[in-house]
């Protein structure tokens, strides 16, 4: 449904279009078809007020919460293929830093690093941000989808919609290497990756 925006909702469906759990594991963030985000604390089983984060007119698709110095943020893409940054001014009420426009396709990942955060979508396209301005930093395009990203020290690891790895230098985005993750000859998904 994300991807190829053809499939109509229907009652029998989720309607939850994305989750994430904030930097201090303690909140699950939801968001859904109609257009509320939501925040859940574990701590209590209880649930914060519904958020207005964005105009009811889109809904999310991808979302990241993230630190940036000192502060959490929380990294939103919408079908319209605007970023947005939002930082919690206090607890449950977070206000509009930023917006980013510069994606022509759905945006599939979002990850932070030390100056900002980066994102990718299905075309291939790589944009990386700052929260002091709305202009891309830098970008890249792949020739297939970026289905995550993942930054490691001064790296961007980006899998492909075609199994292959990619490995960046930050922050101008330098590709160092490209490998096929899996060395498996038939084309598959690289769709997840963790650090350990």
């Amino acid at each position: 449904l994300e991807t190829n925006h053809k499939n109509s909702w229907e009652s029998s469906l989720s309607t939850l279009t994305f989750s994430c759990i904030d930097c201090s594991n303690r909140r699950l963030i939801t968001s859904n078809y109609n257009c509320q985000t939501k925040l859940l604390n574990f701590n209590s089983g209880t649930e914060i007020p519904i958020l207005n984060l964005i105009c009811p007119s889109t809904f999310i698709n991808f979302m990241k919460c993230a630190m940036f110095g000192t502060r959490e943020y929380y990294v939103c893409s919408s079908w319209d293929k605007q970023l947005m940054a939002f930082s919690e001014i206090e607890k449950g009420d977070f206000e509009l830093v930023r917006s980013y426009k510069g994606h022509k396709n759905d945006i599939t990942a979002i990850t932070e690093y030390s100056d900002g955060f980066i994102s990718g979508d299905i075309g291939g396209f790589i944009f990386e941000w700052t929260l002091e301005t709305n202009m891309p930093k830098c970008s890249y395009e792949l020739e297939t989808s970026v289905e995550c990203l993942q930054v490691i020290d001064h790296f961007l690891f980006v899998g492909d919609g075609e199994g292959k790895l990619h490995v960046f230098s930050l922050p101008k985005l330098v590709l160092i290497k490209t490998i096929i993750a899996h060395e498996i000859p038939k084309p598959h998904l690289l769709l997840s990756m963790n650090y350990d």
